[in-house]
């Protein structure tokens, strides 16, 4: 199953991830999934600063990413995934 959506939306719901940490976490992990599970020391050593790291991983601790996905299907919300184009 493929998890891009759950975890895109919960890295959103994560105030230390905007889109420059967003588009360095997936580079570096690959998938959003792997960017939220990395550990502080996987971070660390792919370059990320410790101030990020401190913010971004008890940050994780407060999302749940099943239960905002959940919740945004409740309340009706709608998302789609942006599909980028490089020439």
């Amino acid at each position: 199953m493929d998890n891009s959506l759950t975890y895109t939306i919960a890295l959103s719901h994560c105030e230390a991830v905007g889109p420059v940490h967003y588009r360095r976490l997936l580079s570096a992990f690959g998938t959003p999934e792997q960017a939220w599970h990395a550990s502080a020391a996987d971070l660390l050593n792919q370059g990320f600063i410790e101030s990020f790291v401190n913010a971004f991983v008890p940050a994780r601790i407060a999302v749940n990413p099943i239960a905002v996905l959940e919740r945004m299907h409740k309340e009706g919300a709608l998302c789609k995934r942006r599909i980028e184009q490089r020439n």
